[in-house]
């Protein structure tokens, strides 16, 4: 959503309208005015948005005096919040959005009252429902994303580090009133499940577990070395460091406690341990979120099927593709160089590594294995100028899930997904012939046969079999084929060996591990 435009070209194009309007001489005074006030409610509507808590103001405006903003004091804010107010006021803005002569608006202007109106008309909807709303959760909460958002918090001024420092004291009253409003949603008998409370535990506990070598500290140092101001001396920097640590000790850790030991006596209360479409309001609730998050308002099961229809495609298109020509997995498989380190090392040299792969592209397979301390690394990396650099998480569904799992920033990073469906044996069999026939072999009955029983061996219950791994027991096969010299190329020919268009078969015993 735009609210502000360029200011010089804003300046301009009022000034082109001006110089048009003399020249007819139908200059329009209540054209003018209708967009000057229209701007000056937008200007107020993000004023009063932005500096809502000191996260959000930070976050989106580095230097928020030049917009005449002056910061407040730094807060998290709370959690707690009015139903009823927020739906009254939503539906006051949609009034005074109404009130605008829409016919003597700007393009532009036009484009952003409609984007208003859609924005807090879908907000006012959720209404009562608001109660349904959470802000911890095992992946994506609260407790997860504190930690990053802070350790994220960009340093550009002296008073930028006053305002973290001050913040890491405002955490304890943020987590009481999040510790307020799940009591609150334990006696109205929307408390989590208790499987979702084991998880969010056991994400306090992580955090508190070592609390001498949080991983906050670390991060704090590094930011503040890099610090470009002459005003810090080590001297400075080594004090600045002893204070965060203290902060963390005696503020930060005991907020996780207490939230962690608040949360365990609420345990028990969730009364459903199923989805949403279960709690009263919970299909209206999904709704307001797939609206409000994804911008669509098309019907859901329109846009499943849109989904399910888009996977299939892609699918076939990818098979397709490889029957054609099963080169394109070693040229995948060779982008941009093998490299094989284990969660330490990639930690170690995860500056240097995403420094070498500016502008290209990083793979991570079996990305599950991945680190917290690696994922809030990678996401501080990641905020930098990477120029244009593709990161791909590469593993099974639950590798997947438990990778973004490690922090709410790194996961943010993610803004795509694509699931590859499963081969079945079948259609690995079936790739197996063409990888052999390109390489101007076929493969017998009985050859087949072992080639079920070979992929068979290897499938695991929490890992598919994949194409490069089928492509290997072919390579293998022509090996074993292709040994024995002249002798066995004498018998080849004897034993009839060859097939269609003359190619050389590949049996059974070729397939024998």
């Amino acid at each position: 959503m735009r609210i502000y435009k360029n200011i010089p070209k804003r300046i301009l194009s009022l000034c082109l309208v001006f110089a048009i309007g003399i020249s007819m001489g139908v200059l329009s005074d209540h054209f003018v005015s209708e967009n000057s006030r229209f701007q000056t409610f937008t200007e107020k509507l993000f004023r009063s948005e932005v500096c809502s808590n000191t996260l959000t103001l930070h976050y989106t405006l580095a230097h928020p005096e030049k917009k005449g903003i002056r910061k407040p004091e730094a807060t998290l804010g709370t959690a707690l919040s009015d139903p009823a107010k927020t739906t009254s006021l939503c539906q006051e803005y949609e009034k005074e959005l109404k009130s605008f002569a829409y016919s003597r608006l700007s393009e532009e202007n036009r484009l952003t009252c409609d984007m208003l109106l859609l924005y807090f008309h879908t907000r006012a909807s959720l209404g009562k429902n608001s109660a349904l709303d959470e802000p911890l959760g095992p992946g994506l909460g609260v407790q997860a994303q504190l930690p990053i958002l802070l350790a994220e918090y960009t340093f550009r001024t002296k008073e930028d580090i006053s305002d973290y420092l001050k913040l890491l004291s405002t955490v304890r009253p943020y987590f009481q009133s999040i510790i307020k409003l799940e009591k609150q949603k334990s006696q109205s008998g929307l408390f989590m499940s208790d499987t979702t409370l084991d998880r969010i535990l056991k994400q306090c506990h992580s955090f508190v577990a070592n609390p001498d070598s949080n991983y906050m500290d670390d991060i704090f140092a590094q930011k503040l070395k890099a610090f470009s101001n002459p005003a810090f001396s080590s001297e400075d920097q080594k004090k600045l460091c002893t204070y965060h640590h203290k902060l963390i000790l005696t503020e930060v850790i005991p907020a996780y406690q207490e939230l962690a030991d608040s949360l365990e006596s609420l345990r028990g209360t969730g009364k459903s341990s199923r989805g949403l479409a279960f709690f009263e309001g919970g299909r209206e609730y999904y709704l307001y979120l797939l609206q409000s998050q994804t911008g669509t308002y098309v019907p859901v099961g329109q846009i499943e099927k849109r989904l399910s229809a888009q996977l299939l495609s892609d699918y076939r298109e990818i098979s397709s593709l490889l029957k054609q020509n099963s080169s394109l997995i070693d040229r995948l498989n060779q982008c941009s160089g093998e490299l094989t380190l284990t969660p330490t090392q990639m930690l170690e040299k995860l500056p240097e590594l995403m420094k070498k792969v500016r502008g290209g592209c990083l793979i991570i397979e079996k990305a599950g294995e991945i680190t917290r301390e690696t994922a809030v690394k990678m996401s501080l990396q990641m905020s930098q100028d990477t120029a244009g650099m593709l990161v791909i998480l590469e593993d099974t569904k639950e590798g997947i899930r438990k990778a973004l799992g490690r922090d709410e920033e790194f996961a943010r990073k993610f803004t795509e997904k694509v699931n590859i469906p499963i081969f079945s044996i079948d259609e690995l069999v079936e790739f197996a012939k063409s990888y052999a026939q390109e390489l101007e072999y076929e493969i017998d009955e009985m050859g087949v046969l072992a080639l079920y029983n070979r992929i068979s061996s290897i499938e695991k219950l929490d890992e598919a079999t994949t194409l490069f791994e089928v492509k290997d027991i072919v390579d293998e096969a022509v090996a074993k084929s292709e040994k024995g010299g002249f002798k066995k190329a004498f018998s080849v020919f004897a034993s009839k060996r060859h097939g269609q268009g003359d190619r050389k078969v590949l049996q059974e015993k070729d397939f024998e591990e």
